[in-house]
């Protein structure tokens, strides 16, 4: 059994998409699985998951929606015959063979644009259908509607240039809006670009905006990548992951909106503080633990477990944040980020198969990045000091870090041997998944 998506309308009339097993993305990006030129998509506007049970498609936070049979939806069941909306593009799903029973013909319906009768026996054959909420009848598409619907767009993409070419032009700090968010104050920099505090004004929610620079989205093929991994992570709902809205684009904007968290990031309070009590430090490791399980159960590792990724809000609550990040780690940095540009700090509690050639990153390389920023947490320090990146990386190839408890007074054993496990040279020495952590550290009484 397979699925194709039809075109109804536009100069694409009658060409087939098929869709592959698996998950199929669509929108205007050039990053989307399929690409459909149309400026009311969202640059990842839906995707279409196709697996044994049939096919269910799902909106991505589109800011036009993503309809179906004339109806918005969040999540559905695809059938032989639905009609799928988005913008101005009308399509239709078959499905080969045909099943048996066809779905029932469609009540007889009327135009919305010269209000003639549809009878629903054209809507089944694809001869109407629905733009949005419109029903539009076949005389209306043959006589250019949806032609004239994007005419009447291109003001509006004239609107979109000029106010794109003054985004461009204005100073860094006099950004105001970005798409659906009004722009409070910065409260951060990052290698990719800022982030904004900012409100999604349709409803009054508060979000953290980070802002991708020119530098970070001028490499279409690294951004597709970064976005890919984004977009997996917000498939994420956790009570220790911080969660994402919305990924998108606005007047050549690229943004990723994210859950605020009214605290600080771990990396800023161990500069502050240089070490937490016992604790704390076990706690904030514990509820780092259980993010990572999650992604495990989802399998999305991180690969990127360091303080900065971590935030710790003010009623003692850990987020793990930063998925997507490991694309910075382990592909060449965009251009116009240049290696050196890039915080030595990025790498102090990478794994040493980071440092190997030809080995991936998995949930034990999570474990290995835990256990550094557990070391780090107790001792007040990383696990390792070094002057540059060809400095460090044979320090974590070689050799261990210092015991803790040669650095910090009244180490517990049981938690130096945790720390121990979770930093073993050897990925199989490891803890093999989170679960066992957490099971190491519900155990220990010694704090």
């Amino acid at each position: 059994m397979t699925y194709h998506l039809v075109y109804l309308a536009g100069k694409r009339k009658g060409e087939r998409i098929p869709i592959a097993e698996g998950v199929t993305t669509m929108g205007r990006s050039p990053t989307a699985d399929v690409t459909v030129r149309d400026h009311k998509l969202s640059r990842i506007h839906c995707q279409i998951e196709f697996t044994s049970d049939g096919c269910i498609i799902t909106d991505l936070n589109s800011t036009n929606g993503t309809f179906v049979n004339g109806t918005r939806i969040s999540e559905q069941a695809l059938q032989h015959g639905d009609h799928i909306g988005m913008g101005l593009t009308p399509l239709r799903v078959l499905q080969d063979p045909e099943p048996e029973e066809l779905p029932n013909l469609p009540p007889m319906k009327f135009c919305d644009m010269c209000d003639g009768s549809v009878p629903g026996k054209e809507i089944m054959q694809g001869e109407a259908t629905w733009v949005g909420e419109k029903l539009i009848c076949g005389d209306c598409l043959a006589g250019g509607v949806l032609r004239r619907l994007r005419g009447a767009g291109k003001e509006e993409g004239e609107k979109r240039k000029d106010k794109k070419k003054a985004k461009k032009e204005a100073k860094p700090g006099e950004l105001k809006e970005v798409g659906p968010y009004r722009i409070v104050e910065k409260i951060g920099d990052g290698e990719l670009g800022p982030v904004h505090k900012a409100e999604q004004t349709a409803m009054h929610r508060t979000v953290a905006l980070k802002i991708l620079s020119e530098k970070a989205t001028g490499d279409e093929k690294w951004l597709a990548a970064y976005l890919r991994e984004a977009n997996l992570a917000g498939q994420l709902v956790h009570p220790n992951i911080l969660l994402i809205y919305d990924i998108d684009e606005a007047d050549g904007v690229h943004y990723i909106a994210m859950e605020y968290v009214d605290g600080d990031s771990m990396h800023a309070i161990l500069k502050k503080q240089k070490s937490l009590p016992i604790a704390r430090a076990k706690s904030v490791l514990t509820q780092i633990a259980q993010a990572v399980e999650h992604a495990f159960e989802h399998k999305i590792p991180h690969r990127d477990i360091k303080p900065a990724n971590i935030l710790y809000d003010k009623n003692g609550t850990a987020k793990l944040g930063g998925f997507g990040t490991s694309v910075l780690l382990n592909t060449k940095p965009p251009k116009g980020i240049a290696a050196g540009e890039r915080d030595l700090s990025n790498f102090i509690y990478c794994p040493p198969e980071f440092f190997r050639d030809g080995e991936d990153l998995d949930f034990r390389s999570d474990m290995y990045s835990l256990g550094a920023c557990f070391y780090h947490m107790m001792t007040g320090r990383p696990p390792y000091e070094a002057a540059d990146l060809k400095d460090l990386a044979p320090k974590v190839r070689a050799k261990g870090p210092k015991p803790p408890r040669e650095i910090a007074s009244g180490f517990p054993d049981s938690l130096c041997r945790i720390i121990e496990k979770a930093m073993a040279k050897e990925p199989d020495d490891r803890y093999q998944v989170p679960k066992e952590l957490l099971w190491d550290l519900a155990e220990d009484q010694s704090y």
